[in-house]
């Protein structure tokens, strides 16, 4: 049996912020009443979120080490199975070592 090749290194979000991720790209997120009332996220998905995130984080020139922070790894198939998500994760790649 051939294993599948990797496409991306693990892709990590930090659990010190993971109530922001929800409040902005979760859909199942339910905001408190009169805050937004639809009860949209305003990212469509935490993929979106971490996606912009990595432009602005870039367009910035700020990094951030997760070193010594508790992470989640986020499966792999999140983006590689998500033809803009895999472009914005290559851009960015791309553009750093310009």
């Amino acid at each position: 049996m051939v294993m599948p090749r990797r496409i991306l290194r693990d892709v990590r979000r930090c659990q010190e912020f993971e109530d922001l991720y929800n409040k902005l790209g979760n859909r199942e997120y339910k905001w408190p009443s009169g805050h937004r009332p639809d009860g949209a996220p305003v990212f469509g998905t935490i993929r979106d979120l971490l996606c912009f995130a990595a432009f602005l984080g870039f367009h910035l020139s700020r990094k951030e080490t997760l070193e010594g922070h508790q992470t989640d790894v986020i499966p792999e198939e999140v983006f590689s199975k998500n033809e803009d998500a895999l472009e914005c994760i290559r851009l960015v790649a791309l553009a750093e070592d310009l």
